[in-house]
């Protein structure tokens, strides 16, 4: 029979992010092109996913704890629905810069940017995930999707030197307009 129950988004505020691949490498077990990356699973989440017929899997048990850890593999992809990727911009204490109308100022990527998040050492992080549901044949499943990416940088480390410029991503992610909105930089090519 049939699954046609209708899948919500699922919405991971303070995800945690492993086996980043923002640039389409070919891996082992990743075709070249294919964006994507693993956001780890509580339990009760991995849970009521897989009942679902989302494709959870488990890395394996660590040494300290014996556990298997659940995770869901995330496609990024820009087709149909393109998914939106921002990245939070911070000043030397790590925290969020804000415009003068007091909101967060961030710098969204477009799809020949997303290679930057590979480096990028995540702090913290909110996501939405767009379900697919699939069917070949007398197989069924939901592939997930991203639809939208929140990132807010860690701190690299607290040397001087990185503390002076970790605030000063204008290189990497782009420049500030007068307005406060963020956008490419002069050198962009867009």
């Amino acid at each position: 029979m049939e699954n046609t129950k209708r899948l919500s988004d699922v919405i991971i505020e303070n995800a945690i992010i492993r086996s980043k691949n923002f640039a389409g490498v070919e891996k082992q077990y990743n075709s070249a092109g294919n964006r994507n990356f693993c956001v780890l699973l509580d339990e009760d989440l991995a849970e009521a996913l897989a009942e679902d017929g989302w494709n959870v899997k488990h890395f394996p048990p660590s040494p300290d704890s014996g556990v298997a850890q659940a995770y869901l593999q995330v496609r990024v992809y820009y087709g149909v629905s393109k998914p939106i990727v921002g990245v939070v911009l911070i000043d030397d204490e790590g925290q969020p810069l804000m415009n003068e109308k007091g909101k967060m100022m961030v710098r969204y990527l477009d799809e020949g940017q997303l290679d930057t998040l590979d480096s990028l050492r995540f702090g913290h992080v909110d996501l939405t995930i767009r379900p697919y549901s699939w069917s070949i044949g007398n197989k069924t499943g939901v592939k997930a999707y991203l639809k939208n990416m929140y990132i807010t940088p860690e701190i690299p480390d607290v040397n001087p030197v990185s503390r002076k410029y970790a605030g000063q991503m204008t290189d990497l992610m782009g420049s500030i307009d007068p307005a406060g909105m963020i956008g490419p930089s002069e050198d962009d090519d867009i």
